[in-house]
């Protein structure tokens, strides 16, 4: 952790400690110190690896995503077709409807049904 997160986080301890000795009374001042850290924080984040909303987005497929292509399938073979596709995908081509269907069909063979002839 580099030392200006060090600092934000003493500063926000700080502030937290104002508030509880204080109480309401000294809002303004916590508030003021805890702008001034997020700030800090803001400013001189470290980033490392994992999901941050300020150096990384995120596309979120779900269950239900799954399900309006394959309403057979289960909430667990929803989520087996997203963890095969999160795998396996090409981060060249991403992640399509097509890509989801192709997984779920892969994994999950459609049934075809008995014939009456």
């Amino acid at each position: 952790m580099n030392i200006e997160v060090k600092e934000a986080i003493e500063i926000v301890e700080n502030a937290l400690s104002f508030y509880v000795e204080e109480g309401i009374s000294s809002d303004k001042k916590a508030q003021k110190i805890l702008d001034k850290s997020w700030n800090i924080v803001k400013e001189k984040r470290n980033y490392g690896y994992g999901y941050d909303d300020t150096n990384s987005i995120a596309i979120v497929w779900e269950i239900d995503d799954i399900r309006n292509i394959r309403p057979d399938l289960t909430d667990d073979e929803c989520m087996e077709v997203l963890h095969y596709t999160d795998r396996k995908h090409d981060a060249s081509l991403g992640v399509s409807w097509d890509t989801l269907e192709w997984n779920a069909d892969y994994l999950f063979p459609v049934k075809e049904e008995a014939s009456n002839g």
